[in-house]
């Protein structure tokens, strides 16, 4: 075997092992809730965000193709968005077409893990000749981080590993499929970049920068503006260095990288103001950056090891002028001023993982080298070991009690698409992962307006100014109410008075708003 199929070898036996690590703690969380009062979610963090990606799965399954969020009644235009879960969902069908929908996320999380390993590694091999210390960077950029794990004992914060996807690798891996596209997507735009010459589509490689960004952004929209920015800010440091770079020149080489996903970014950027949903949205959506100390903690080994790696490098510095401008651009990135700030550190962990490795090939004694590698991975270590007992813990929201199950099952054999259903905030983000309906709240940043839509939420089920109620329902054209049984119903309300009950059980009881003729 030749080193070439060698390497393709390991990289899928790499991906195998990563498949099958994250996958044994959603399969120990089915097998759990079997015979239980529970059912498991299929996710194991971010359940709130988890359900919200399969609700926009059902949507394309129900025949959507525009993003229109189910967790607002709020009027929306459509916008191209999501496109990744819109198509998979046409691949499911009823019955069991919630089982069928996490099956189909996790295959393709699970194609997202061998793209962005096979994907790391080629970029890898660009500043590292050696295989094995390209592979090093696979692993530690996958399952590695910094000494965020400390952080824990000395102050109480979550550290970086455990909460930010973009910040690292494994989180990605463990739960969020479109950002394994996203990045392996730019990293495969940036090879293009660094290694000029014909693709195997026969097409210009500085042509298919910008095609493979363009899709990128299809999964993560802030992707295509991040990519610029480190373009630009490689291109400015070649120019500072070597004072020789023609502007036309540079121009050229990268016009397609710019020129292709602009569109797209300008249709972003458009919606993002004009829209008034989006707007709003983009408003809610917020993800700001820790302190600076958070990533000097997260990053501080490999900012290290890449100071002393460039410094051994000063005299081929034209070769790593890229990573070292990337490098250099991290506080710029994070600290942006837009909501979304912890999302520009997405693939920064990629290159530190580079830098680490070629420290790591520094050691000579294997038992050493292999130490350290494992040392770089205890945040995910600690991070899996507590997903392993959050698993067996049947608790919400990681699983739902079968009484919600019930009460959702009951609303979608009545119900039409697109019927508004008022429930407390926990039920709602639920419902529209099991039915094709729209409801008040449930999603943080999805649900318009949440903060004073919640106040009038907690106000109706506590059946507090019921005139304010009524008002509430009828301009949002609510169908069905979810009460539960731990609320009391005052029965002299508009609502009640006009309204059937639908389903019942120990803990919910479902109320049909009638319409005009069905009195």
């Amino acid at each position: 075997m030749n080193a070439k199929n060698k390497d393709q070898q390991w990289l899928l036996i790499w991906s195998a092992f990563l498949i099958v690590l994250t996958t044994v703690p959603i399969s120990i969380g089915f097998d759990l809730a079997r015979g239980t009062s529970f059912q498991f979610s299929g996710f194991l963090f971010g359940v709130e965000d988890g359900n919200s990606y399969i609700a926009k799965m059902l949507s394309g399954s129900a025949g959507d193709w525009l993003f229109r969020t189910p967790y607002s009644a709020y009027p929306q235009n459509g916008f191209l968005a999501f496109l990744p879960y819109y198509l998979l969902g046409k691949l499911a069908h009823t019955p069991e077409l919630h089982l069928q929908l996490i099956s189909i996320f996790q295959i393709f999380r699970w194609v997202g893990i061998l793209f962005l390993i096979t994907e790391t590694y080629r970029f890898a091999k660009i500043f590292i000749p050696s295989s094995n210390l390209a592979k090093i960077a696979v692993i530690i950029s996958s399952v590695g981080g910094g000494l965020g794990w400390l952080v824990i004992l000395f102050n109480g914060r979550l550290p970086l590993e455990f909460y930010s996807p973009e910040a690292f690798g494994f989180l990605s891996i463990f739960g969020l499929p479109h950002l394994l596209f996203a990045r392996g997507l730019m990293l495969r735009a940036f090879r293009m970049l660094l290694q000029p010459g014909i693709d195997i589509f026969q097409l210009d490689r500085r042509v298919s920068a910008g095609i493979y960004l363009l899709l990128a952004g299809f999964f993560q929209p802030l992707i295509i503006p991040l990519a610029w920015m480190i373009i630009f800010a490689w291109k400015l440091a070649e120019f500072l260095k070597f004072r020789k770079i023609l502007l036309i020149v540079t121009i050229k080489e990268n016009l397609y990288f710019f020129l292709i996903p602009f569109p797209f970014f300008a249709y972003n950027t458009y919606m993002f103001i004009f829209d008034p949903y989006l707007s709003a949205w983009e408003g809610q959506n917020i993800i700001k950056s820790p302190p600076p100390i958070d990533f000097l903690w997260a990053y501080g080994i490999g900012f290290l090891c890449l100071v002393f790696v460039m410094w051994k490098w000063r005299s081929e510095i034209q070769r790593k002028i890229f990573l070292l401008s990337w490098a250099i651009l991290l506080p710029v990135l994070v600290y942006f001023p837009i909501n979304l700030q912890r999302r520009l550190s997405d693939g920064y962990w990629v290159i530190l993982s580079i830098f680490i490795s070629i420290i790591i090939g520094k050691i000579k004694k294997p038992t050493w080298r292999n130490l350290v590698i494992v040392f770089t991975c205890l945040s995910t270590i600690f991070l899996y070991s507590g997903s392993l007992l959050s698993v067996t813990n049947l608790h919400q929201p990681i699983y739902q009690p079968l009484s919600v199950i019930e009460t959702v099952q009951a609303i979608g054999e009545d119900c039409e698409k697109k019927d508004v259903v008022l429930a407390p905030y926990d039920i709602s983000n639920v419902l529209p992962a099991y039915i094709p309906v729209r409801v008040i709240t449930g999603h943080g940043p999805e649900s318009k307006n949440l903060d004073q839509i919640q106040k009038f939420v907690t106000q109706f089920f506590d059946q507090e100014n019921l005139s304010s109620n009524d008002q509430f329902l009828k301009q949002f054209w609510v169908r069905y109410i979810i009460f539960p049984k731990s609320y009391e119903i005052d029965s002299e309300s508009w609502w009640y008075r006009n309204s059937e009950l639908l389903f019942e059980n120990n803990d919910y009881r479902v109320f049909k708003l009638l319409l005009a003729g069905e009195f």
